[in-house]
């Protein structure tokens, strides 16, 4: 009778994947464990009984007598066929054998064989076929029978609301018209979980599908129970001294839910909003002195009943710092001689202030309006008259094609995307700034 190898047992499959997880499929062939040599009187399956997902067992255009046909143990390898593949190259297979035409084969070599074509993970099913060549040839030919894993057609999300497929797509790791990864299908699924997690959404479930396709294709359908967003019960904060912990609170856009925070989107946590509060708290530090103060990785726990979220955020303060004195230095060019010139928006008490600040560290000159610094005289064509004073202002729009933002004390010399202004007035601060006419 002649050799057939095969997955005999779970336990074979397992030790020729590896960590290799199987995708959804028939149960492994029960059968003649691998190298094991059929008993005289066994009949090979015909292609009747092979059930989906499985390889056939008998190659194809084999007749009952040459499937019956003894071989010895060992002999010398005259031609290798590949049976069963649709996508995955002939050639790739042939390479990845450790048998080769011309090479003698034995039980150790056929499982080795066996099991390097199952580590592809290609494949639901491998089998190894042994036979001798029909006449006229001589020898003994290697039959390599396998059954494709289904190619993934498309890639669909259910369920998604709050998180776009755009918002998701980085958590990917089964790709499209590609051969199906199980274990890439397990991991996107766990990656979206923790995405919805990172974004707030900490009781979100995702569960997945295979919708079979013909052709040996399927979509890979991820299923998302979003459910709402938890209620922030309480923010920490852990090594304040200088500012009081009402303070940070009052800063933060992230706020403590109550009672009535069902109704409404209050108390619920945002990854955006609290990425924002982490630089508004580092600013209340600085303005107080505190440059090198530090904020440690928010703690963010879960309440036992999932409802409710606790932050916790750690702060190195280190040592505040007053500025005794500005001076300039370095290697520049006569910086003391060089004229700095103050206007725009100041007043008598302003210039004065200005004035006993850099008195005798450099040249200064206010103006105020424009009549004080207005250098033009004898300017014109003809020499016979003064020009008027002029105001020239350069006013950034855009950067490397990004709309530019200018903020001001002043509403109204405020410049750009309204609501691109309204953005950083929220991030900045809007406390100090007075509506006052501009004159052109």
């Amino acid at each position: 009778m002649r050799m057939v190898y095969f997955l005999a047992t779970l336990t074979l499959a397992a030790a020729a994947a590896g960590a290799q997880q199987r995708a959804p499929g028939p149960a492994p062939t029960q059968g003649a464990a691998p190298g094991q040599r059929a008993t005289a009187g066994e009949q090979k399956s015909p292609a009747a009984d092979q059930k989906v997902g499985e390889a056939p067992t008998v190659p194809t255009g084999e007749t009952a007598a040459e499937a019956a046909a003894p071989v010895p143990e060992s002999g010398e390898i005259a031609k290798v066929n590949v049976q069963g593949n649709r996508r995955v190259e002939t050639d790739a297979i042939r390479a990845s054998l450790p048998l080769k035409v011309g090479d003698t084969y034995d039980k150790e070599k056929v499982k080795s064989a066996l099991l390097a074509v199952w580590r592809m993970g290609y494949f639901n099913d491998v089998k190894l076929d042994v036979s001798a060549v029909p006449p006229p040839g001589t020898g003994y030919q290697l039959t390599i029978l396998v059954s494709e894993k289904p190619a993934v057609h498309d890639i669909k999300l259910e369920g998604t609301e709050e998180l776009s497929r755009e918002d998701l797509k980085d958590t990917f790791e089964v790709k499209q018209f590609q051969i199906l990864d199980a274990e890439g299908v397990r991991k996107t699924a766990k990656k979206m979980q923790e995405k919805y997690v990172e974004k707030g959404y900490f009781l979100a479930e995702v569960t997945w599908r295979l919708d079979p396709l013909p052709n040996n294709e399927v979509d890979v359908v991820f299923v998302i129970n979003e459910h709402a967003k938890v209620t922030v019960k309480e923010i920490r904060f852990v090594g304040n001294r200088a500012v009081s912990t009402d303070e940070l609170k009052g800063a933060m856009l992230t706020q403590e839910g109550s009672f009535w925070s069902f109704l409404s989107s209050a108390g619920t946590y945002r990854e955006d909003a609290f990425a924002r509060d982490e630089y508004v708290l580092q600013g209340l530090y600085y303005d107080r002195g505190y440059l090198y103060v530090k904020f440690g990785k928010a703690a963010i726990e879960l309440s036992p009943d999932r409802r409710f979220i606790f932050i916790t955020i750690p702060i190195e303060e280190g040592d505040p710092y007053d500025i005794a004195k500005i001076d300039l230095t370095g290697d520049l060019l006569e910086p003391k001689e060089k004229l700095l010139v103050f206007s725009d928006g100041m007043d008598v008490d302003s210039i004065e202030e200005t004035f006993h600040h850099f008195k005798g560290r450099v040249r200064i000159s206010f103006g105020w309006g424009t009549n004080l610094t207005n250098d033009f005289v004898g300017c014109t064509p003809d020499g016979s008259a003064d020009l008027d004073p002029i105001s020239i202002v350069c006013k950034v729009t855009s950067v490397d094609g990004r709309p530019a933002v200018k903020l001001s004390d002043n509403p109204e010399k405020a410049t750009g995307i309204q609501s691109e202004v309204e953005r950083y007035l929220r991030v900045f601060g809007n406390v100090g700034r007075v509506r006052t006419a501009v004159h052109v």
